[in-house]
């Protein structure tokens, strides 16, 4: 049976991407991404909910957009679920659920704070003027 694991994610940066290299000096960053919707609640009463995604990318893409993915800034993520398992000194497990995203588009326009940005469409990351 085929399997398939794709996100697609609009949203808002929480806050600022933070760009770290791995031990190997991988560049990393992660962002958490709030997406915002709408539900009835039991009253019939419309309520905003907001989920929140871990988002992680990874090279080139990291180091990239880390720099313009600043807290409030759209975003477009596309990319695929992934969970992490680790055991602590305490010898307790955990668990971490990200979005390891392949394509990131800033979405907005110049006055939003992404030099040289054009405003008629989003940018893939090797696209980017700026880049």
């Amino acid at each position: 049976m085929a399997s398939l694991n794709k996100v697609m994610l609009i949203g808002n940066a929480g806050k600022d991407a933070e760009l770290r290299y791995t031990a190997s000096g991988a560049a990393r960053a992660e962002v958490p991404l709030a997406v915002n919707g709408r539900r009835k609640n039991g009253a019939g009463e419309w309520e905003e909910q907001t989920e929140w995604f871990n988002v992680v990318l990874f090279g080139e893409t990291a180091e990239r957009v880390s720099q313009y993915i600043t807290k409030g800034k759209p975003v477009f993520i596309e990319g695929r679920v992934q969970t992490r398992t680790w055991d602590d000194d305490k010898g307790q497990k955990h668990y971490r659920t990200e979005v390891l995203a392949n394509t990131v588009q800033l979405l907005g326009s110049r006055e939003d704070g992404a030099p040289g940005f054009k405003k008629q469409e989003p940018q893939e990351v090797g696209d980017l003027p700026f880049a």
